[in-house]
């Protein structure tokens, strides 16, 4: 048990290494067409999501959107003594083309009105592509921001499903509130033997949990506690068909890889605890659990 709580402060310890970490903040105006590749001094990457922090003290050299036009940066640092240092950087505006500064300057031909007013048939036409250009970058934005949702996105709320010795198979809600570092609520229930041709147990159990979480948007590593009735603390003392076993509570941990520019991601994970039967024994237990996750909505602020 010593070593088990040296572990656990060491993974606390290291969790709180990484929360304090720098970190920088891209972003998007709203008005930008979507994807918009970013070059920085770690690589080039491609932003989805009007609101994106990557791990590191990383610079951003510069930026182009969707149409290839580039986008000016602005950037601004804020943090102070013993605090982690988080560089901003606000992509809202592109640069003038040359193309339609050299269009509008240009006019061939003019046209009178009946009130002698002049209209250059070229400043028409660069009008009308311009408005179409335009209505065609934010119809295209829009609809990437509803049918390609980052993956990468944090916060969440997401639907899980998979197989747990605690939980037995299951699909639970999980609610994700944070960005690279946060804190984790989920619950659901479960069934045995789901898959048996005939049915099984028709026992339907429950669990909650609520954890932490550290991400590098792919990679997550999570820690938490798990409460809930399980078929683990059955007793073959009772004949009672009304009684399928106890409730008991795992300490546990998992690693979840998130499959990049998806809302989807799988896990793995293992835990240890203490469960109580039906007649107040306790036991020790244990839990190996696996499943896949949808990310539903993502980056909401």
């Amino acid at each position: 048990m010593k070593k088990f709580f040296t572990l656990l402060v060491a993974l606390v310890a290291s969790i709180s290494t990484l929360l304090a970490a720098d970190y920088i903040v891209i972003r998007v105006g709203k008005n930008i067409a979507m994807p918009v590749k970013v070059n920085t001094s770690n690589g080039t990457y491609t932003i989805t999501t009007y609101e994106t922090r990557i791990n590191g003290n990383i610079s951003v050299n510069s930026a182009y959107d969707a149409n290839g036009q580039q986008i000016m940066v602005q950037g601004s640092v804020s943090g102070g003594t013993n605090q982690a240092t988080v560089r901003y950087y606000d992509l809202t505006q592109t640069y003038p083309s040359s193309s339609s500064s050299s269009s509008s300057s240009s006019s061939s031909s003019s046209y009178s009105s009946s009130s002698g007013s002049s209209y250059s048939s070229s400043s028409v036409s660069s009008s009308v592509r311009s408005s179409g250009s335009n209505f065609y970058s934010n119809a295209m934005s829009a609809a990437s921001s509803m049918m390609f949702v980052s993956g990468d996105g944090l916060p969440y709320f997401g639907v899980e499903v998979g197989y747990s010795r605690f939980c037995t198979y299951f699909v639970r809600p999980r609610l994700a509130l944070g960005e690279s570092g946060g804190f984790l609520l989920y619950g659901g229930v479960g069934k045995e033997d789901v898959f048996k041709k005939h049915g099984g147990s028709e026992e339907v159990y429950w669990h909650v949990g609520l954890g932490s979480y550290v991400s590098d948007e792919v990679n997550t590593i999570e820690t938490g506690i798990t409460l809930g009735t399980n078929p683990m603390c059955n007793t073959s003392e009772y004949d009672d068909p009304d009684i399928y076993g106890g409730w008991g509570f795992v300490l546990d941990a998992r690693y979840s890889f998130t499959i990049p520019e998806t809302i989807f991601s799988i896990y793995v994970g293992a835990g240890i605890g203490v469960g109580w039967t039906e007649r107040g024994s306790a036991q020790f237990i244990y839990d190996l659990h696996a499943g896949v996750s949808v990310k539903l909505f993502s980056d909401w602020w």
